[in-house]
């Protein structure tokens, strides 16, 4: 499957399937928006992250960070983030409703 740089939706409900993705060496940088809604994203295993999370008003879940509310944002940042070969940058948002992020 292709990868898109971008996913994005006014209304509803999106999900992001990014689990058997096959990364190229150096950053892959994904971003996903929900304007009014639920946006799930599902990302690799053995993957390192940089996951940078927002809702002006709801709930950002991303892995075992969270954040709750108006103006919710929340980061998470493997440790071996920096130095690895292949490591995906996520950024997800979402206006009004939920973000969730989960291997």
């Amino acid at each position: 499957q292709e990868l898109d740089r971008s996913y994005e939706l006014a209304v509803g409900e999106l999900t992001v399937d990014l689990g058997r993705l096959d990364l190229a060496s150096g950053t892959t940088r994904v971003e996903a928006h929900v304007a009014m809604g639920q946006l799930r994203v599902f990302v690799p295993e053995g993957v390192p992250l940089l996951i940078e999370g927002q809702a002006a008003v709801g709930s950002v879940r991303l892995l075992d960070r969270s954040s709750d509310g108006l103006g919710a944002g929340t980061v998470f940042r493997d440790g071996d983030y920096q130095g690895a070969p292949r490591r995906l940058h996520l950024e997800v948002s979402v206006g009004v409703g939920d973000v969730e992020v989960r291997r």
